[in-house]
């Protein structure tokens, strides 16, 4: 388990095809994803709002990501 941690998703959007990032937190004590499957199990993920910065399209498709933990210093 993490103290919580940022997920980079890269995204191409479905409209126009441009690649771009979008970063998803997680909540603290779920542990971090090891593969996609596991990652599309995380509702923050699964309810991720997508936009196209360029046509503003609402749909894109995750095509990899990286997991950045956090560790909070007490």
């Amino acid at each position: 388990m993490c103290d919580g941690a940022s997920v980079l998703l890269h995204v191409r959007c479905g409209g126009c095809a441009k690649l771009y990032q979008q970063t998803v937190i997680l909540p603290a004590g779920q542990g971090v994803p090891r593969d996609g499957d596991e990652l599309m199990e995380y509702p923050e993920v699964r309810n991720a709002n997508f936009q196209c910065p360029k046509c503003e399209a609402p749909y894109a498709e995750i095509v990899a990501f990286k997991v950045r933990e956090t560790n909070r210093a007490a």
